[in-house]
Protein backbone atom coordinates (compact mmCIF):
# COMPACT_ATOMS: atom_id res chain seq x y z
CA UNK A 1 0.00 0.00 0.00
CA UNK A 2 1.29 3.93 -0.96
CA UNK A 3 0.19 6.62 1.26
CA UNK A 4 0.38 9.64 -1.03
CA UNK A 5 1.37 13.03 0.39
CA UNK A 6 0.14 16.15 -1.13
CA UNK A 7 0.95 18.93 -0.64
CA UNK A 8 -1.32 21.71 0.77
CA UNK A 9 -3.17 23.47 -1.68
CA UNK A 10 -2.15 26.62 -1.63
CA UNK A 11 -3.97 29.73 -3.48
CA UNK A 12 -2.55 32.34 -4.92
CA UNK A 13 -2.72 35.77 -2.65
CA UNK A 14 0.02 38.20 -3.02
CA UNK A 15 -0.57 39.39 0.69
CA UNK A 16 0.58 35.37 2.00
CA UNK A 17 3.50 35.43 -0.17
CA UNK A 18 7.02 35.91 0.47
CA UNK A 19 9.49 36.48 -2.06
CA UNK A 20 12.85 37.44 -0.02
CA UNK A 21 15.40 35.69 1.52
CA UNK A 22 16.35 38.28 3.92
CA UNK A 23 15.83 38.35 7.39
CA UNK A 24 16.54 41.70 8.63
CA UNK A 25 16.12 45.13 7.07
CA UNK A 26 19.64 46.29 5.45
CA UNK A 27 22.00 49.05 7.25
CA UNK A 28 18.82 48.81 9.65
CA UNK A 29 18.99 45.80 11.50
CA UNK A 30 17.52 47.56 14.54
CA UNK A 31 15.35 50.16 15.72
CA UNK A 32 15.90 53.46 18.05
CA UNK A 33 14.53 50.84 20.86
CA UNK A 34 16.97 47.92 19.81
CA UNK A 35 14.40 45.09 18.58
CA UNK A 36 14.77 43.67 15.43
CA UNK A 37 13.00 44.94 11.67
CA UNK A 38 12.52 42.65 9.46
CA UNK A 39 12.51 42.48 6.27
CA UNK A 40 9.03 43.61 4.67
CA UNK A 41 9.12 40.39 2.51
CA UNK A 42 11.43 37.97 3.89
CA UNK A 43 10.59 35.11 5.91
CA UNK A 44 10.00 36.77 9.43
CA UNK A 45 8.14 39.82 7.97
CA UNK A 46 5.55 41.30 9.93
CA UNK A 47 3.79 43.07 7.08
CA UNK A 48 3.09 38.89 5.98
CA UNK A 49 3.18 37.20 8.96
CA UNK A 50 1.90 39.74 11.35
CA UNK A 51 0.82 38.73 14.90
CA UNK A 52 -2.27 36.85 16.65
CA UNK A 53 -4.69 38.58 18.21
CA UNK A 54 -3.40 42.50 18.25
CA UNK A 55 -0.57 43.97 16.50
CA UNK A 56 2.68 45.51 17.71
CA UNK A 57 1.45 48.70 18.88
CA UNK A 58 -2.04 47.07 20.39
CA UNK A 59 -4.21 49.72 18.39
CA UNK A 60 -5.61 47.09 16.43
CA UNK A 61 -7.49 44.15 17.50
CA UNK A 62 -9.28 42.27 14.64
CA UNK A 63 -7.92 40.68 11.46
CA UNK A 64 -6.48 43.71 8.80
CA UNK A 65 -2.87 45.66 9.17
CA UNK A 66 -2.58 48.45 11.47
CA UNK A 67 -2.35 52.40 10.46
CA UNK A 68 -0.22 53.11 12.66
CA UNK A 69 2.73 50.16 13.49
CA UNK A 70 2.29 48.52 9.78
CA UNK A 71 1.79 45.07 11.78
CA UNK A 72 -0.31 42.56 10.28
CA UNK A 73 -3.19 41.21 12.42
CA UNK A 74 -4.32 37.00 11.81
CA UNK A 75 -6.55 34.69 13.69
CA UNK A 76 -5.32 31.59 14.63
CA UNK A 77 -8.55 30.13 13.74
CA UNK A 78 -8.15 31.49 10.14
CA UNK A 79 -4.22 31.37 9.83
CA UNK A 80 -3.41 32.09 6.31
CA UNK A 81 -1.40 30.01 4.04
CA UNK A 82 1.96 31.84 3.78
CA UNK A 83 4.37 30.42 1.15
CA UNK A 84 6.97 30.74 -1.38
CA UNK A 85 6.69 30.24 -5.45
CA UNK A 86 9.15 28.73 -7.45
CA UNK A 87 9.90 29.79 -10.70
CA UNK A 88 10.83 26.00 -11.83
CA UNK A 89 9.13 22.46 -10.90
CA UNK A 90 9.77 21.13 -7.76
CA UNK A 91 8.88 16.92 -7.60
CA UNK A 92 6.06 15.67 -5.27
CA UNK A 93 6.85 14.00 -1.86
CA UNK A 94 4.86 10.92 -3.60
CA UNK A 95 6.37 9.99 -6.97
CA UNK A 96 3.34 8.40 -9.39
CA UNK A 97 5.18 5.59 -12.14
CA UNK A 98 2.75 4.74 -14.76
CA UNK A 99 5.23 2.94 -17.09
CA UNK A 100 6.35 -0.80 -15.50
CA UNK A 101 9.11 -0.86 -18.13
CA UNK A 102 11.23 2.09 -16.85
CA UNK A 103 13.35 2.41 -13.91
CA UNK A 104 11.38 3.76 -11.23
CA UNK A 105 15.06 5.22 -9.69
CA UNK A 106 15.86 6.72 -12.16
CA UNK A 107 13.36 8.59 -13.34
CA UNK A 108 12.57 9.48 -9.14
CA UNK A 109 16.44 10.97 -9.35
CA UNK A 110 15.20 12.73 -12.66
CA UNK A 111 12.58 14.85 -11.16
CA UNK A 112 14.93 15.31 -8.01
CA UNK A 113 17.61 16.81 -10.12
CA UNK A 114 19.69 13.88 -9.07
CA UNK A 115 20.58 12.82 -12.35
CA UNK A 116 20.39 13.63 -16.02
CA UNK A 117 20.46 11.72 -19.42
CA UNK A 118 23.15 12.33 -21.70
CA UNK A 119 22.78 11.05 -25.10
CA UNK A 120 20.30 8.88 -23.63
CA UNK A 121 21.22 7.49 -21.28
CA UNK A 122 21.44 7.76 -17.44
CA UNK A 123 24.27 9.83 -15.66
CA UNK A 124 24.06 10.68 -11.64
CA UNK A 125 24.61 13.73 -10.81
CA UNK A 126 27.64 14.86 -8.76
CA UNK A 127 28.26 17.81 -7.33
CA UNK A 128 31.52 17.65 -6.89
CA UNK A 129 32.67 16.33 -10.45
CA UNK A 130 34.23 18.01 -13.21
CA UNK A 131 31.22 18.13 -15.34
CA UNK A 132 32.66 19.95 -18.63
CA UNK A 133 33.47 16.84 -19.96
CA UNK A 134 30.02 16.45 -21.07
CA UNK A 135 28.65 18.87 -24.45
CA UNK A 136 25.90 20.67 -22.97
CA UNK A 137 23.94 20.34 -25.91
CA UNK A 138 23.60 16.80 -25.64
CA UNK A 139 22.18 17.35 -21.84
CA UNK A 140 18.87 16.66 -20.87
CA UNK A 141 17.64 17.18 -17.10
CA UNK A 142 14.43 17.83 -15.39
CA UNK A 143 11.17 17.71 -18.00
CA UNK A 144 13.03 17.49 -20.90
CA UNK A 145 14.54 14.18 -19.80
CA UNK A 146 11.53 12.71 -18.44
CA UNK A 147 9.15 13.36 -21.29
CA UNK A 148 11.80 12.19 -23.86
CA UNK A 149 11.19 8.70 -21.81
CA UNK A 150 7.78 8.96 -23.31
CA UNK A 151 6.18 10.01 -19.84
CA UNK A 152 2.77 12.26 -20.79
CA UNK A 153 3.28 15.71 -20.06
CA UNK A 154 0.02 14.96 -17.53
CA UNK A 155 1.46 12.36 -15.60
CA UNK A 156 4.59 14.81 -15.17
CA UNK A 157 2.66 17.64 -14.17
CA UNK A 158 0.65 15.74 -11.58
CA UNK A 159 3.92 15.13 -9.92
CA UNK A 160 5.61 18.38 -9.42
CA UNK A 161 4.38 21.48 -7.58
CA UNK A 162 5.85 25.08 -7.65
CA UNK A 163 4.33 26.28 -3.77
CA UNK A 164 6.59 25.61 -0.85
CA UNK A 165 4.15 26.03 2.29
CA UNK A 166 5.47 28.60 4.80
CA UNK A 167 4.55 28.22 9.01
CA UNK A 168 3.95 31.12 11.03
CA UNK A 169 7.30 32.55 12.17
CA UNK A 170 5.61 31.81 15.98
CA UNK A 171 6.49 27.91 14.99
CA UNK A 172 10.28 29.15 14.21
CA UNK A 173 10.93 31.81 16.40
CA UNK A 174 14.22 33.27 16.24
CA UNK A 175 16.54 32.60 19.21
CA UNK A 176 17.70 35.85 20.79
CA UNK A 177 20.71 36.12 23.61
CA UNK A 178 22.30 38.80 24.38
CA UNK A 179 22.97 40.90 20.44
CA UNK A 180 23.99 37.51 19.34
CA UNK A 181 20.63 35.85 17.46
CA UNK A 182 19.96 31.83 16.44
CA UNK A 183 17.67 31.17 13.57
CA UNK A 184 17.42 27.71 13.48
CA UNK A 185 17.69 24.93 11.38
CA UNK A 186 14.37 25.10 9.63
CA UNK A 187 15.04 29.04 8.86
CA UNK A 188 18.31 28.89 7.26
CA UNK A 189 17.04 26.16 5.01
CA UNK A 190 13.59 28.17 3.42
CA UNK A 191 16.06 31.19 3.51
CA UNK A 192 18.92 29.42 1.33
CA UNK A 193 16.03 27.45 -1.20
CA UNK A 194 14.52 31.29 -1.69
CA UNK A 195 17.85 32.49 -2.11
CA UNK A 196 18.36 29.89 -4.71
CA UNK A 197 15.07 30.40 -6.64
CA UNK A 198 15.94 34.10 -6.79
CA UNK A 199 19.56 33.39 -8.10
CA UNK A 200 17.77 31.48 -10.79
CA UNK A 201 15.51 34.09 -11.92
CA UNK A 202 17.88 36.76 -12.16
CA UNK A 203 20.41 34.38 -14.34
CA UNK A 204 17.18 33.51 -16.05
CA UNK A 205 16.58 37.29 -17.11
CA UNK A 206 20.17 38.19 -17.86
CA UNK A 207 20.86 34.38 -20.28
CA UNK A 208 23.38 33.60 -17.76
CA UNK A 209 22.67 30.21 -16.73
CA UNK A 210 24.47 26.90 -18.27
CA UNK A 211 22.90 23.77 -17.76
CA UNK A 212 25.17 22.59 -14.98
CA UNK A 213 24.68 25.71 -12.91
CA UNK A 214 20.86 25.66 -13.60
CA UNK A 215 20.95 21.68 -12.99
CA UNK A 216 23.40 22.88 -9.61
CA UNK A 217 21.14 25.18 -8.43
CA UNK A 218 17.59 22.91 -8.69
CA UNK A 219 19.47 19.94 -7.30
CA UNK A 220 20.40 22.03 -4.03
CA UNK A 221 16.87 23.49 -3.68
CA UNK A 222 15.44 19.87 -3.67
CA UNK A 223 17.60 18.38 -1.76
CA UNK A 224 17.46 20.96 1.21
CA UNK A 225 13.27 20.89 0.76
CA UNK A 226 13.78 17.03 1.43
CA UNK A 227 15.75 17.40 4.80
CA UNK A 228 12.66 19.96 5.45
CA UNK A 229 9.47 17.76 4.63
CA UNK A 230 9.57 16.16 7.92
CA UNK A 231 9.48 19.01 10.45
CA UNK A 232 7.11 20.85 7.21
CA UNK A 233 4.67 18.67 7.29
CA UNK A 234 4.95 18.25 11.22
CA UNK A 235 4.16 22.33 11.01
CA UNK A 236 0.89 21.65 8.64
CA UNK A 237 -0.02 18.77 10.37
CA UNK A 238 -0.23 20.82 13.64
CA UNK A 239 -2.90 23.69 11.96
CA UNK A 240 -4.66 20.32 9.90
CA UNK A 241 -8.42 20.03 11.58
CA UNK A 242 -8.67 17.23 9.42
CA UNK A 243 -5.57 15.13 11.03
CA UNK A 244 -7.38 12.64 13.07
CA UNK A 245 -4.21 11.22 15.05
CA UNK A 246 -2.35 14.43 15.50
CA UNK A 247 -6.43 16.03 16.93
CA UNK A 248 -6.34 12.64 19.33
CA UNK A 249 -2.95 13.38 20.44
CA UNK A 250 -3.62 16.74 22.04
CA UNK A 251 -6.85 15.49 23.39
CA UNK A 252 -5.27 13.02 25.10
CA UNK A 253 -3.78 13.90 29.12
CA UNK A 254 0.02 12.87 29.31
CA UNK A 255 -1.50 9.28 31.00
CA UNK A 256 -2.10 8.02 27.48
CA UNK A 257 1.56 7.30 27.06
CA UNK A 258 4.51 5.12 28.22
CA UNK A 259 8.30 5.06 27.67
CA UNK A 260 9.90 1.69 28.32
CA UNK A 261 12.48 -0.43 27.25
CA UNK A 262 12.36 -2.87 24.62
CA UNK A 263 13.19 -6.31 23.91
CA UNK A 264 13.17 -8.78 20.87
CA UNK A 265 10.61 -11.47 20.20
CA UNK A 266 10.44 -13.05 17.27
CA UNK A 267 7.37 -15.15 17.84
CA UNK A 268 5.81 -11.74 17.71
CA UNK A 269 3.55 -10.93 14.40
CA UNK A 270 5.13 -7.47 12.65
CA UNK A 271 2.20 -5.77 13.49
CA UNK A 272 1.88 -6.73 17.32
CA UNK A 273 3.43 -4.93 20.01
CA UNK A 274 3.52 -6.98 23.43
CA UNK A 275 3.25 -4.43 26.53
CA UNK A 276 4.31 -5.55 30.15
CA UNK A 277 1.16 -5.45 32.40
CA UNK A 278 2.83 -2.91 34.89
CA UNK A 279 1.67 0.01 31.91
CA UNK A 280 -2.31 -0.75 31.33
CA UNK A 281 -3.46 1.28 33.97
CA UNK A 282 -1.53 4.39 32.43
CA UNK A 283 -2.43 3.32 28.53
CA UNK A 284 -5.69 2.22 29.38
CA UNK A 285 -6.82 3.33 32.67
CA UNK A 286 -10.86 2.70 31.67
CA UNK A 287 -10.40 -1.34 30.80
CA UNK A 288 -7.64 -1.61 33.80
CA UNK A 289 -10.14 0.07 36.06
CA UNK A 290 -13.09 -2.40 34.84
CA UNK A 291 -10.94 -5.36 34.89
CA UNK A 292 -9.52 -5.38 38.05
CA UNK A 293 -11.06 -6.56 41.04
CA UNK A 294 -9.19 -7.04 44.73
CA UNK A 295 -5.51 -5.79 42.70
CA UNK A 296 -5.56 -8.29 40.44
CA UNK A 297 -5.88 -7.56 36.67
CA UNK A 298 -7.67 -9.50 34.19
CA UNK A 299 -5.29 -9.56 31.24
CA UNK A 300 -6.90 -11.81 28.92
CA UNK A 301 -10.23 -9.98 29.33
CA UNK A 302 -8.25 -6.81 28.22
CA UNK A 303 -6.40 -8.56 25.84
CA UNK A 304 -9.48 -9.55 24.50
CA UNK A 305 -11.51 -5.71 24.16
CA UNK A 306 -8.19 -4.42 22.49
CA UNK A 307 -8.39 -7.12 19.91
CA UNK A 308 -12.46 -6.92 19.44
CA UNK A 309 -12.21 -3.35 19.30
CA UNK A 310 -9.12 -3.05 16.51
CA UNK A 311 -7.33 -0.60 19.27
CA UNK A 312 -4.22 0.52 18.00
CA UNK A 313 -1.32 2.28 19.87
CA UNK A 314 1.35 4.82 18.01
CA UNK A 315 5.28 3.13 18.51
CA UNK A 316 8.44 5.23 17.96
CA UNK A 317 11.78 6.09 19.02
CA UNK A 318 12.86 9.62 19.65
CA UNK A 319 14.07 11.21 17.47
CA UNK A 320 11.09 11.18 15.20
CA UNK A 321 13.57 11.81 12.11
CA UNK A 322 12.56 9.47 9.50
CA UNK A 323 9.35 9.58 7.72
CA UNK A 324 8.48 5.89 8.72
CA UNK A 325 10.46 6.30 12.48
CA UNK A 326 6.54 6.55 13.84
CA UNK A 327 4.49 3.62 13.44
CA UNK A 328 1.11 2.21 14.47
CA UNK A 329 0.89 -1.55 16.08
CA UNK A 330 -1.60 -3.62 17.83
CA UNK A 331 -1.33 -3.20 21.34
CA UNK A 332 -0.98 -7.23 23.47
CA UNK A 333 -0.22 -7.25 27.54
CA UNK A 334 1.87 -9.99 28.67
CA UNK A 335 0.35 -11.79 31.31
CA UNK A 336 4.08 -13.40 32.61
CA UNK A 337 5.36 -11.71 36.03
CA UNK A 338 8.79 -11.48 34.11
CA UNK A 339 7.61 -9.46 31.40
CA UNK A 340 5.88 -7.06 33.70
CA UNK A 341 8.18 -4.10 32.55
CA UNK A 342 9.40 -4.12 28.95
CA UNK A 343 8.18 -3.69 25.71
CA UNK A 344 8.55 -6.61 23.13
CA UNK A 345 8.62 -6.27 18.97
CA UNK A 346 9.56 -8.18 16.52
CA UNK A 347 12.77 -7.21 15.07
CA UNK A 348 11.60 -7.07 11.69
CA UNK A 349 10.15 -3.46 12.30
CA UNK A 350 13.17 -2.00 13.96
CA UNK A 351 14.47 -0.39 10.41
CA UNK A 352 12.64 2.51 10.21
CA UNK A 353 12.56 3.28 14.03
CA UNK A 354 16.65 3.25 14.44
CA UNK A 355 15.92 1.11 17.53
CA UNK A 356 17.81 -1.79 19.18
CA UNK A 357 17.75 -3.99 21.91
CA UNK A 358 20.71 -2.55 23.91
CA UNK A 359 18.59 -0.80 26.30
CA UNK A 360 17.19 1.61 24.16
CA UNK A 361 13.60 3.06 25.56
CA UNK A 362 11.02 4.11 22.76
CA UNK A 363 7.42 5.24 23.44
CA UNK A 364 3.82 3.95 22.94
CA UNK A 365 1.11 5.87 22.86
CA UNK A 366 -2.60 5.38 23.05
CA UNK A 367 -5.08 5.96 20.65
CA UNK A 368 -8.72 5.81 21.93
CA UNK A 369 -11.55 6.94 19.54
CA UNK A 370 -12.24 4.88 16.63
CA UNK A 371 -11.35 7.04 13.36
CA UNK A 372 -7.76 7.66 15.22
CA UNK A 373 -7.31 4.12 15.16
CA UNK A 374 -8.85 3.62 11.43
CA UNK A 375 -6.43 5.86 10.54
CA UNK A 376 -3.81 4.77 12.29
CA UNK A 377 -3.59 1.72 9.83
CA UNK A 378 -2.25 3.55 7.13
CA UNK A 379 0.77 3.09 9.56
CA UNK A 380 0.93 -0.91 10.46
CA UNK A 381 4.31 -2.59 9.35
CA UNK A 382 2.83 -4.80 7.07
CA UNK A 383 1.56 -2.30 4.74
CA UNK A 384 4.77 -0.35 4.79
CA UNK A 385 7.10 -2.79 3.39
CA UNK A 386 8.41 -0.23 0.28
CA UNK A 387 10.94 2.46 1.50
CA UNK A 388 9.49 6.03 0.34
CA UNK A 389 13.04 7.57 -0.62
CA UNK A 390 14.62 4.68 -2.86
CA UNK A 391 11.56 2.00 -3.96
CA UNK A 392 13.62 -0.63 -1.87
CA UNK A 393 12.33 -3.34 0.27
CA UNK A 394 12.34 -2.32 4.25
CA UNK A 395 13.78 -4.84 6.43
CA UNK A 396 15.48 -6.42 3.73
CA UNK A 397 12.99 -8.84 3.68
CA UNK A 398 13.59 -11.42 0.78
CA UNK A 399 9.70 -10.27 -0.92
CA UNK A 400 7.99 -11.51 -4.00
CA UNK A 401 9.10 -9.75 -6.81
CA UNK A 402 6.31 -9.38 -8.64
CA UNK A 403 4.32 -8.11 -5.12
CA UNK A 404 7.01 -5.55 -4.90
CA UNK A 405 6.60 -4.40 -8.67
CA UNK A 406 2.77 -4.09 -8.01
CA UNK A 407 3.27 -1.72 -4.93
CA UNK A 408 6.05 0.72 -6.50
CA UNK A 409 3.55 1.28 -10.00
CA UNK A 410 0.54 1.39 -8.23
Amino acid sequence: MNITIEPINIEDDEMNKVTSEKIFVQRHVKDANGNYLFHEDGIFSKRIFGKFGKCECGQLKKPGICPECGCRVISKKRTPNFYTEFDFDLPKKSINISNPDLNSKQVLDLYKYKGFLYDGEFVEYDVNSDNSIYEESRVLFGKDAILSLGISEEEYNSNIYRKVSIPHTSYRQITVQGDKYFLGDINKIYSDIIKRNNEYNDHKIHNKLSKFYELNLKYKVTRDLETLYGSLFGILATNHKKNIIENELKGQPETGMIRAVMTNNFSLDEDDLLIGSYFIKTLYPRLYKENTIDDVTDIKAINKILKKEEYLVLFNRQPTIGAKSIIAMHPIFAESDAEKYVIQANPIVYDGLAGDVDGDALNVIALYTKVACEEAKKLLPSVNYVEGSNDTIRNKLPEDFEYVKTQINK
